[in-house]
């Protein structure tokens, strides 16, 4: 049978007719279209209407009345005794509060309970975390210890310290406890408010429950004030011996805590082999070292965000996003998108039935041989060459029908009417002089519709008229002067330094607002350890502040090649004028970087500590900290020399001087020498004008630092806490 022929082209000069008749609609409607009272705010028809008077007209409503909170059915206190050196042991008890679904109807309150601080550089550390976190209790009373008073210390003093904002109940526990404080708070809610003695029994003799377990007990607050009025307790010395037997002989002797529940076996040890977790668990105790810690929160938090290839959340999700405020109080919108989403939700206790689909979602390989009959999703399809190898894979084409040319039959019936679409661009073309006018506003279309002539950089949409938008409380995001990322360059065992640094620059005086945003972010290689895989993820999803490269864990080798390198990708829809490499031994004063920076151009920038070399003055930038402008690192992120020569293994510093002299880059360069330098052995070397000081290589250092430059001057007067 002959092969019928292609339609002619001419066929579609059919078509003109109507588009004439298209082009002479919008020629000859426009002129109406200024004129219509509900039509256009210069020219946008009724995507925009101006609301005219009467029921349409409206204006920006006075702030609703905030609503009365709901009165919480419980009050809990939970107090953690632990020990001053005890760094990284109480930030991964912090994450592992911070990161649970809420109590729902119960306030739960949680504090790291200390003797006296004796140690000056220890005092200096727990201040500044008693000033960034707010859950320190120092008992004045004792010295520190486990069976020698501690808990009769604490016990004694809650009802004075809370006097004035009592508690239901108060609970002891320890900081190798995982405590889930939802399945705690449903277990208390039905229990009586008086007389309660809760834990993990202990059977001796014919008494079911003579004590509770030291793991974590929970005594009601009529029971603690009683505590604290007891001179018994102090005139039979009974403070000295295994302290959650000792509380057991208190209250029986007294016939007190008479309301005893025992929550054993959801209340366990946690086996040698790791083995015995359960569901219902309410606590489990001996997480002794970050192995078994990693394995709590595998088991109770498996899926602390999900990787940004792809994700699904159910439309109650999105929705409280949509209202979430706090998210936007946080300033939680700038990160890694996919650990910020992960943060909203753990935060919030949202998302709580989570689906992982690994490994039926996965990233391609590079050598392209990981495909997957099951996949759901597949990612890093970052050129054709790797789009066509997954199209190859899953057969995309075997569907297709192919026309009787051989050609894939891609063109539809629809075909024909894509010629108007020039046509439907001409009337754009005519349109858009019509949208000067200052009066073109949004109900609520967005971008469709500006906000007014001044909004070049930026712009809100607001309802109403020019009066509405007057008393709009919400005020349009300005831009800063500049924006400044801080890369703190470490490896993923340095848990307790990480948290150091991040109250080094939490507890430093803000930049002015409009000045300056400045970003700070923990760079890794590869997380290879599980443990450190689990816990650093787990510091992702809270503080949202962790990068990690493409590369094997190295100071020297690469590292800092790879972080600038990869940071114009990584940040590319929000580009920054300047970058900045530091080291986590580093203790750096944003704002006074800040007012170096802001008169500097933001082009060809290398500022640092400058070392000479020969006739140059500035060589290269020491390696304590350097910034380089935007246009520096993506000149750097594009300049396949620099890998061709194999010039990223060495001195990192020296080398990233290396690629600007031979390239020619950063000529604008600065050194701010002697505000920059390295604390020396007798640490009686800082500066009131410092910039940047290096070497802070143990806490003693870094006591000093703070010392020095009075971090904790906004350290509020409390009866919770004392230092020396």
């Amino acid at each position: 049978m002959a092969m019928k022929a292609p339609a002619s082209s001419n066929s579609y000069l059919l078509l003109a007719p109507l588009a004439l008749l298209l082009l002479a609609a919008v020629v000859f409607l426009l002129p109406s279209l200024n004129g219509a009272r509900v039509g256009s705010d210069g020219g946008l028809g009724v995507l925009c209407a101006r609301r005219s008077a009467g029921a349409e007209d409206y204006t920006v409503a006075a702030p609703a009345a905030p609503k009365e909170e709901e009165k919480p059915e419980l009050s809990l206190l939970v107090g953690v005794l632990t020990m001053p050196k005890r760094y990284e042991r109480r930030d991964i008890v912090r994450l592992a509060y911070a990161l649970q679904p809420a109590a729902a109807r119960a306030r739960v309150d949680v504090r790291f309970v200390f003797c006296r601080v004796a140690d000056p550089v220890d005092a200096q550390l727990v201040a500044l975390e008693a000033a960034r976190h707010g859950d320190v209790v120092v008992l004045g009373g004792c010295e520190e210890n486990m069976n020698h008073g501690k808990t009769h210390a604490y016990l004694s003093s809650v009802p004075r310290l809370f006097a004035s904002s009592p508690y239901d109940y108060v609970m002891k526990t320890d900081d190798d406890t995982y405590l889930r404080v939802a399945a705690l708070a449903d277990e208390l809610r039905g229990k009586p408010r008086d007389d309660v003695y809760l834990g993990y029994g202990y059977a001796m003799g014919g008494q079911p429950m003579p004590f509770m377990h030291g793991m974590g007990y929970v005594v009601s607050w009529d029971v603690a004030t009683w505590v604290s009025t007891a001179e018994e307790i102090l005139a039979r010395n009974d403070t000295e011996g295994p302290e959650d037997l000792m509380v057991g002989k208190w209250l029986n002797l007294a016939g007190r805590g008479r309301n005893r529940y025992d929550l054993k076996p959801r209340m366990y040890d946690l086996s040698w082999d790791m083995d015995n977790f359960r569901p219902d668990t309410v606590a489990v105790h001996m997480l002794k070292d970050n192995r078994r810690w990693a394995a709590a929160f595998s088991y109770f938090n498996p899926m602390p965000f999900m990787h940004g290839m792809g994700y699904v959340v159910s439309w109650d999700v999105a929705t409280w996003v949509s209202t979430a405020e706090e998210i936007l109080a946080r300033n939680d919108t700038e990160g890694p998108e996919d650990l910020m989403v992960g943060k909203w939700l753990n935060l919030a206790g949202r998302g709580r039935n989570r689906y992982d689909l690994k490994p039926r979602m996965y990233d391609l390989s590079w050598d392209m041989d990981n495909f997957r009959p099951d996949t759901v999703a597949v990612h890093m399809l970052k050129d054709n060459r790797r789009w066509a190898a997954a199209f190859s894979y899953f057969n995309t084409a075997s569907s297709s029908s192919s026309s009787s040319h051989g050609f894939p039959a891609t063109a539809s019936l629809c075909t024909p009417y894509l010629l108007l679409v020039p046509l439907g661009l001409l009337a754009v073309v005519l349109v858009v002089p019509s949208l000067g006018s200052s009066h073109v506003r949004s109900d609520g279309l967005g971008v469709l519709c500006r906000a007014g002539p001044s909004a070049a950089d930026g712009y809100l949409v607001t309802p109403g008229g020019d009066a509405a938008s007057a008393a709009a409380e919400t005020k349009a995001v300005v831009r800063p002067e500049l924006r400044l990322l801080v890369g703190v360059l470490t490896t993923p065992k340095r848990y307790e330094r990480r948290n150091i640094v991040r109250l080094a620059y939490a507890l430093q005086p803000a930049v002015p607002p409009g000045v300056a945003q400045v970003d700070v972010r923990f760079v890794f290689c590869r997380v290879a350890d599980p443990v450190d895989a689990q816990l650093v993820a787990l510091e992702a999803a809270r503080h949202g502040d962790i990068l990690v490269l493409n590369c094997t864990e190295n100071m020297n080798d690469g590292k800092t090649h790879e972080y600038l390198s990869s940071v114009p990708r990584m940040f590319a829809s929000s580009p920054y004028d300047y970058v900045m490499k530091t080291d986590d031994d580093t203790y750096l004063r944003v704002a006074a970087l800040v007012d170096e920076l802001r008169h500097k151009p933001r082009d060809d920038v290398y500022l640092g500590y400058g070392f000479a070399v020969g006739d140059d003055p500035m060589q290269f930038m020491h390696g304590m900290g350097y910034v380089v402008s935007w246009d520096v690192a993506t000149w750097v992120s594009t300049n396949e020399d620099i890998l061709r020569y194999n010039d990223t293994h060495g001195p990192e510093d020296l080398l990233v001087g290396k690629w600007l002299n031979i390239g020619r880059r950063g000529k604008n360069r600065y050194s701010l020498r002697p505000r920059m330098y390295d604390l020396n052995w007798d640490m009686d070397n800082f500066r009131p004008d410092t910039v940047l000081v290096h070497m802070l290589k143990d806490n003693r250092r870094w006591a000093a630092a703070f010392r020095y430059f009075n971090v904790t001057a906004g350290l509020q007067p409390s009866n919770l806490y004392h230092f020396p």
